[in-house]
């Protein structure tokens, strides 16, 4: 499994009712996320730092586990 992959950043047009604007995007797909735990309806999330992300899945809460 490769350490680094390099991804393009889009531009994703926005319309909102009071203005049209881009926005830049990064989309993160394929199989390797699964492999990493990334599974579909999981819960992420983003540290922002100065250039660069870290995008860690949450935990799920078990139920049943009330301490009390």
């Amino acid at each position: 499994m490769s350490q680094f992959r390099k991804l393009k950043i889009y531009s994703k047009f926005r319309t909102r009712r009071w203005d049209n604007t881009t926005v830049p995007e990064i989309r993160l797909q394929g199989k390797w996320l699964e492999n990493l735990g990334f599974k579909e309806g999981a819960q992420v999330k983003i540290k922002e730092q100065h250039h660069q992300l870290i995008i860690t899945v949450l935990q799920q809460k078990k139920e049943g586990t009330n301490h009390t």
